[in-house]
């Protein structure tokens, strides 16, 4: 986060800047969404704070039904099962089969997300962080 901070308070548009930090808020999520895009990778955007934050959640491409959604309620805490097997279980055992589901099955490896952060980094970097 610490370059998106930079990126909006150095972008040398005047236009942005007037226009305050909703489109500062906008421009950032539209260059990171639109890579994730390019890379065919699916992804959910929550905004909080009266639209001052913006959470990019990048998540694996569902290619079976799991029984439960992949959308931001669901990856926020706020779950829909629609399978009678997992409802089951986890009326048994808990969210934690729930959070198993969305860690192996939803959830993004610890290192395509690095590789992804990484190259969102480097993509602000070059293009808009002057010294």
């Amino acid at each position: 986060m610490e370059v998106i901070h930079e990126v909006t308070n150095n972008h040398n548009q005047e236009n942005l800047l007037k226009e305050g930090p909703n489109a500062s808020m906008s421009f950032v999520s539209s260059i990171i969404n639109s890579h994730l895009i390019q890379k065919e990778i699916p992804n959910n955007l929550v905004f909080t704070d009266l639209g001052m934050t913006c959470y990019i959640i990048p998540r694996k491409l569902l290619s079976e039904d799991l029984g439960i959604n992949s959308s931001w309620q669901d990856l926020c805490g706020i779950p829909c099962i629609f399978n009678k097997k997992i409802l089951s279980e986890v009326n048994e055992k808990g969210v934690e089969v729930l959070s198993k589901i969305i860690s192996q099955e939803i959830s993004l490896k610890e290192s395509d997300f690095k590789v992804i952060s990484n190259e969102i980094s480097q993509k602000f970097k070059e293009r808009f962080i002057t010294k």
